[in-house]
């Protein structure tokens, strides 16, 4: 969503700085299979079911709409849940799920992280729990964010911020298992103008993530990083995706092989990174 913000400001022209690297090796990836769905919208979040077919979550009609989408990319409008944007979820420990969002404030003015809880039916959502990190609504480039459990069992929260420069990923982990108090973690997960993170696998000493660049550096394009502990990332510098239009915004699950992932993603035209937004989904492996 962070883009749409974006595109009202002029100033979002922004060159990729040099990537913060680590010791950790960068990975490769290759994209196949890749299938346009017919939807139009940005921020996705891709959950599987146990049936193999997939609720998949983008903004759209002032919230985020909910479809139900086979494997092979036939997707039913379900629902929409209204008002909570960039919608992400987990899996608590105890078996419960919880939403990650973004939504606006009028009372303070601001945009701010929250959660709840989410029913079964993937669409109600409980009465929102801040996370204490927000910013003022007319900041641009701001939110996206994508929750994952870490090996520990608690919840940490990835989103794109902005400042003077380029675009970058901050970080919170959660206090203990509920998921609900956060403290920031130290230092930028990414730099340079990679952001809309998105972390694929969370295991103890093998994490795997995908982020897009800014639409400052056309075309937007997906890079693979690696971690691991999930706060030091060594992201690829040679994109998985195709350079003919811009790609962002990807999420995405284990597809069953190792180091294979179902990958959905938003493409916009390289004549203008901020319109003709569709999704596509993808088969994603890493090496």
């Amino acid at each position: 969503m962070h883009r749409l913000l974006c595109a009202v400001a002029i100033v979002c022209t922004f060159a990729l700085a040099p990537l913060a690297q680590a010791a950790t090796p960068a990975p490769t990836g290759k994209l196949t299979q890749q299938k346009a769905l017919g939807l139009g919208g940005v921020s996705p979040f891709a959950e599987r079911q146990a049936d193999g077919s997939v609720r998949l979550y983008y903004a759209a009609e002032g919230g985020t709409a909910m479809d139900l989408c086979s494997r092979a990319g036939a997707c039913t409008r379900v629902g929409v849940i209204p008002f909570r944007t960039d919608v992400t979820i987990v899996v608590l420990s105890d078996g419960s799920r919880r939403a990650y969002f973004k939504e606006l404030n009028p009372t303070t003015q601001t945009q701010e992280l929250s959660s709840a809880t989410i029913a079964a039916d993937g669409l109600t959502l409980g009465p929102s729990t801040p996370t204490g990190f927000s910013a003022p609504m007319t900041k641009k480039a701001w939110g996206v964010p994508d929750a994952v459990v870490t090996p520990d069992g608690r919840v940490r929260l990835y989103w794109t911020d902005s400042g003077n420069g380029p675009e970058f990923t901050r970080s919170a982990t959660a206090t203990d298992a509920s998921g609900t108090t956060f403290t920031a973690d130290p230092g930028r997960r990414t730099t340079g103008g990679l952001v809309d993170f998105e972390v694929l696998q969370a295991k103890k000493g093998a994490w795997l993530a995908i982020s897009s660049t800014t639409p400052g550096n056309p075309p937007q394009r997906l890079l693979v990083g690696r971690s691991t502990d999930g706060l030091k990332w060594t992201f690829a510098s040679k994109a998985v995706s195709s350079l003919k239009a811009n790609a962002l915004d990807p999420t995405g699950f284990a597809a069953g092989k190792r180091n294979t992932f179902q990958l959905y993603y938003t493409t916009s035209p390289l004549a203008n990174p901020f319109d003709g937004f569709a999704i596509t989904q993808a088969t994603l492996t890493i090496s």
